[in-house]
């Protein structure tokens, strides 16, 4: 990235009133123009991503437990329903070998979204599955998707965000995990665990469509000498 292109993310990142527009500061905090609001919007997609996250780290205490005393099922080996919890961490391994690569080539946004499509299937095929290797594909898929959201869902934050919000939108990742986790047992408490992760898909469903309506890193198009577009 060359020195102009610096000079005009620098420019984009701040706002009208400070780059010497005729826009006035109160007309850009109005409430119709709140940029915590606009920006908070556009990271509700990542949290619910994260919350997917921390939902697939809970989900084995959901999965294990009913596997084993479920009813006129197949019983399988202790060896075999460790794995339910084991693969999701190796799949991890791999997500998050992915991620920097699919960020920088499709953008981060467009990886997001991809993301939460592999992610709806990797719940789906857990709730549809009839026996325990289809739940390990199933968890397989979600660990993949939860290491590669790992270093994704931080970065587009963090370049999406103004300065003034960008700690409390970070914050607010980590803290998503922690509830995803608590929302996959408390699924798996009152639910047979192909409902809960029905239920479990629907966080990246709805970020996938709420990240359909958001803009593109502006820090990504710059790397891409696209300066235009980051507006």
């Amino acid at each position: 990235m060359d020195r102009n292109s610096v000079s005009e993310l620098e420019k984009i990142n701040k706002s009208p009133v400070e780059n010497g527009s005729d826009v006035t500061k109160e007309d850009y905090y109005s409430k119709e123009n709140n940029p915590f609001r606009r920006q908070a919007f556009i990271v509700l997609g990542t949290f619910l991503l994260s919350l997917s996250a921390g939902a697939t780290a809970g989900f084995s205490a959901v999965l294990i437990p009913q596997i084993q005393h479920a009813k006129g099922h197949k019983k399988y080996s202790t060896e075999m329903v460790s794995w339910v919890a084991a693969i999701s961490s190796l799949a991890l391994l791999f997500g998050n070998m992915i991620s920097g690569y699919l960020m920088d080539r499709l953008g981060r946004r467009s990886s997001q979204m991809i993301l939460s499509l592999f992610y709806i299937g990797g719940w789906t095929t857990i709730a549809i599955a009839t026996n325990i290797h289809l739940i390990l594909v199933g968890r397989f898929i979600t660990g993949l998707c939860q290491g590669w959201l790992g270093p994704l869902g931080p970065v587009f934050v963090g370049e999406i965000s103004s300065p003034a919000y960008r700690g409390l939108f970070l914050a607010s990742l980590s803290l998503s995990i922690a509830f995803g986790v608590f929302m996959s047992h408390l699924f798996g408490t009152l639910l047979h665990w192909s409902h809960a992760s029905l239920l479990c898909g629907t966080f990246p469903l709805i970020g996938c469509i709420i990240l359909y309506y958001a803009p593109e890193s502006p820090v990504w198009f710059a790397s891409k000498n696209q300066i235009s577009k980051c507006i």
